[in-house]
């Protein structure tokens, strides 16, 4: 399996409001996940990655900042924020934050800031 570095695609995404399953503009379904802290952003990737069927379309809607170890995405993913509020993804570790399969995307919807470096970098300078 080969694996490629994050490149990132802006876009603009509607924000998605109830249930878990909607058909997106595509036609393919599209499952949502609203997550507030690293575990449950773990255990909506996981949920991700065990699932099936492959033709299908992820939103991660962050609802609070939080910090996230290394991960690999293997799906066609779009992490965003409903909310007027900007959101920080950080990088709790060394490495790549994402790291996405040639065959999956990943998109960055309305306020969502990936951060790679942690804070404490500033005391290297």
């Amino acid at each position: 399996m080969r694996l490629v570095n994050l490149i990132f695609i802006i876009a603009l995404t509607g924000v998605l409001f109830g249930g878990c399953d909607n058909i997106s503009s595509s036609g393919k379904e599209e499952t949502t996940y609203v997550v507030s802290t690293k575990e449950e952003m773990l255990a909506a990737l996981d949920s991700i990655r065990s699932n099936t069927d492959a033709s299908g379309q992820f939103v991660i809607d962050i609802a609070k900042s939080f910090p996230l170890e290394s991960t690999n995405i293997n799906a066609a993913l779009t992490i965003m924020s409903s909310s007027n509020e900007k959101k920080t993804i950080r990088l709790s570790g060394t490495g790549s934050l994402f790291t996405v399969e040639s065959s999956a995307t990943l998109t960055l919807g309305n306020n969502v800031t990936l951060r790679r470096c942690p804070t404490r970098l500033h005391s290297f300078w």
